[in-house]
């Protein structure tokens, strides 16, 4: 048994192409390397700042363009519709602006209520994956 373990030991240690390489090019063979890094708490408030920007950023203007697109495909349709029935076009201004208000709303609820676990997935300790 001992022998058995003495012989994987000398194989293992013997490595592959890849691991010699490595070696002859000094490079570290383990995939973890751990790294001391400091962070200054003063700077805490603007890393934040940026992200939570980044992050409305990032929602607002794709979930802009799609309640305007919304809008524009619904009163097309709509008007399509009206027109198939010999109905006169018109919009309601104040229903349209309150039904993409309505939408705007909840994604905006959505992602405030999103940010919260985000954060604290994207701390250190919760990036423990790739």
């Amino acid at each position: 048994m001992l022998r058995h373990f003495a012989s994987q030991v000398r194989q293992h240690e013997g490595g592959g192409r890849s691991a010699n390489t490595a070696r002859r090019l000094d490079l570290p063979t383990d995939p973890m390397m751990l790294v001391s890094s400091k962070r200054a708490e003063t700077y805490d408030s603007i890393r934040t700042g940026l992200f939570l920007s980044a992050a409305a950023v990032q929602t607002a203007i794709p979930i802009g363009l799609g309640l305007a697109l919304a809008t524009a495909v619904g009163l097309t349709l709509g008007a399509v519709l009206l027109k198939m029935t010999d109905k006169p076009v018109g919009v309601v201004w104040a229903s349209v602006l309150s039904m993409t208000g309505v939408g705007a709303a909840v994604v905006l609820l959505v992602t405030l209520l999103s940010l919260p676990p985000l954060l604290w997935l994207l701390r250190p300790d919760g990036l423990r994956t790739e």
